[in-house]
């Protein structure tokens, strides 16, 4: 609170994001670029809504000491003449960031692959499996050439 200022701020900056239903949410997630994931909380999208509510509000010097902090390219590293182009490139990076590391913790490797949207292929692809049935889940490994465990 105290980079942002009043904490009467703050919290007037997050208190709708508490009151999204979880469609709202969900739509906030998927409009961020992010693949749909079963089982991923309201509670864990809400946290990252709320972070980059916050990211977006700092004054910009500020976003740079918060990317630097988490060894992140900063303003100097930026495109664009803008400071807003600017502050979008920041916040995405944060996020970015910050899936990664979310989905390092879930177990996809993420940061040994890398690449952010590699990485977001095989959350999809994970996804698509949890989604379907067992027959049709067995048939996709069959055509794949692995054999069934009993």
């Amino acid at each position: 609170a105290t980079r942002m200022g009043d904490a009467r701020r703050v919290i007037a900056l997050l208190e709708p994001i508490d009151s999204m239903a979880p469609r709202e949410l969900n739509d906030w997630y998927k409009a961020a670029g992010f693949p749909e994931e079963k089982g991923l909380e309201k509670a864990e999208i809400a946290r990252l809504a709320k972070m980059v509510t916050i990211w977006e509000a700092l004054p910009i010097a500020e976003l740079d000491k918060v990317c630097k902090e988490q060894s992140i390219p900063g303003l100097a590293e930026c495109q664009g003449a803008s400071e807003e182009s600017k502050r979008l490139q920041l916040v995405e990076r944060l996020l970015v960031a910050e899936q990664m590391q979310r989905w390092e913790a879930a177990g996809f490797q993420a940061l040994r692959i890398g690449d952010v949207s590699r990485v977001m292929q095989v959350v999809a692809r994970y996804g698509e499996f949890q989604r379907m049935s067992d027959a049709d889940l067995r048939k996709v490994c069959s055509d794949a050439g692995m054999s069934e465990i009993e």
